[in-house]
């Protein structure tokens, strides 16, 4: 509808502005050829001038007010294409913060799962060297138990072992060689 309009107003302004220098000929020549005699006085004088600037003054007025509403629809229709175009910025704004967002949160699920299955294999791992531990230390005080239950055997029924000599200390490392003498 705004188009419509807008071609009209452009259509009257057109007219208007290339009819007027025609109809001030056209004036020009009336004032010569057509006014009574009696009369001439007055188209010609100050009553006539002041019809002139008051047609000129109301005709300008009429192609400033055309010019005024073609600029202001041009401007609406410019203001709606800049606000289509920035809701579409927007739009998109929103979906790439979203889809940043979505991908954030898929990261964060992730880091959790990896944290869950990593604290369940450190579980499983403590939990299988704790048993292993346990078995050892188990195996470790049955073997003491039966050397000491086989020790026990042994020393029941004979004295306790002579101490044993100290080994005596190797030669090469008793003997020192002093040192040469400088000239």
């Amino acid at each position: 509808m705004a188009r419509i309009i807008r071609i009209a107003l452009d259509l009257t302004l057109t007219a208007t502005t290339s009819i007027r220098p025609i109809v001030s000929t056209a004036w020009r020549y009336a004032k010569v050829e057509m006014v009574p005699p009696m009369t001439m006085g007055f188209f010609n004088g100050a009553g006539g001038k002041n019809l002139e600037n008051m047609v000129s003054n109301i005709t300008d007025k009429f192609v400033g007010a055309l010019s005024q509403s073609i600029n202001a629809i041009d401007a609406a229709a410019e203001k709606a294409i800049q606000d289509k175009e920035a809701a579409r910025r927007k739009a998109a704004e929103l979906a790439k913060a979203e889809a940043k967002l979505k991908a954030e949160e898929q990261n964060k699920k992730e880091a959790l799962k990896l944290k869950q299955k990593a604290a369940e294999e450190k579980a499983t791992k403590d939990k299988a060297a704790k048993g292993k531990a346990e078995k050892d230390k188990a195996a470790k005080d049955k073997a003491a138990n039966e050397k000491a239950a086989a020790d026990a055997k042994n020393t029941q029924g004979k004295a306790k072992p002579a101490e044993a000599k100290k080994p005596e200390a190797n030669p090469k490392e008793e003997k020192q060689i002093p040192p040469k003498p400088s000239k």
